[in-house]
């Protein structure tokens, strides 16, 4: 307090600014160059490199999810999702905490298939405020999907879907989960 000036308080801020770019740094504090040095009580006490504090990290919630990829002959089938929310307007897999709670159409698709579940390797997706945690799983169709896997469908007015090549995605919108799926299938098959 006491070395604060009467006046132009904004040089004096930037002067405090440009001593701590240059002298009074975290990693390597300069105190033999330091103007101020002998007012300084991190210094009095050899506690320097000690400041200013790192600010603890913020710890985000972890939310789960699975997706379900339906896979037919190194096809797979895949949904346009909502324009708003997350990954608005991109191609995606459908999600799920449970398989049971799948929508009709897909949950249709499983029962008129010998279907064969087959984990893939689970990862960790962050977002600024929450951690995403994914569990793909690869539903491998015994049998051909009574839609035609070559055209895209119409499931209802909203949401449309897609039978892709595993191997040529490059001409639509995938969110960074997705590629990273992707790049799995394309190991496997």
């Amino acid at each position: 307090e006491s070395l604060k000036p009467g006046e132009r308080y904004g040089d004096y801020t930037q002067a405090m600014m440009d001593l701590g770019a240059t002298l009074c740094t975290r990693s390597k504090p300069n105190c033999d160059e330091c103007p101020v040095q002998s007012h300084c009580m991190a210094f009095a006490q050899g506690v320097q490199a000690e400041y200013p504090h790192k600010k603890p990290k913020k710890q985000i919630p972890v939310k789960t999810t699975k997706m379900v990829i339906p896979f037919y002959q190194g096809r797979v089938l895949m949904t346009k999702r909502p324009q708003s929310g997350i990954w608005g307007g991109l191609w995606g897999f459908y999600e799920s905490s449970d398989t049971s709670q799948l929508p009709a159409h897909i949950q249709q698709l499983i029962n008129n298939s010998a279907t064969k579940l087959e984990a893939l390797s689970p990862f960790r997706h962050t977002f600024s405020h929450f951690h995403l945690d994914i569990q793909p799983e690869l539903m491998i169709l015994g049998a051909a999907p009574s839609n035609n896997v070559n055209e895209p469908t119409i499931v209802d007015d909203e949401n449309q879907q897609l039978w892709f090549d595993v191997h040529q995605t490059s001409e639509v919108g995938l969110a960074a989960p997705t590629v990273k799926i992707f790049k799995q299938l394309q190991t496997m098959f």
